[in-house]
């Protein structure tokens, strides 16, 4: 799954400005889930945040920015959140 596709028509740019978009995700018989990035390059007013869990229960577990690959993350929780936040609106 992407959190973002190519979503801008601007050439050289992914993603609009002041874009917030977030996912849930929910594997059906999961006891964990496994994060992993295969490209990742952000401004440094561009972030993806991790949750344990959805909704108002949602713990960050961690904020990624900048343009190096991050470390597996692993959330030990069957439903995660994650949140793409594009400068600093949030």
């Amino acid at each position: 799954m992407a959190i973002i596709d190519s979503i801008s028509n601007v050439p050289g740019k992914i993603f609009p400005s002041s874009i917030w978009i977030s996912r849930e995700i929910r594997p059906d018989f999961a006891d964990s889930i496994m994060i992993t990035f295969q490209t990742f390059d952000l401004d440094t007013s561009d972030k993806v945040q991790i949750y344990q869990g959805i909704g108002s229960q949602k713990q960050l577990i961690r904020e990624l920015t900048g343009s190096f690959i991050p470390e597996l993350v692993v959330i030990p929780s069957s439903e995660a959140t994650l949140l793409f936040v594009s400068d600093d609106i949030a």
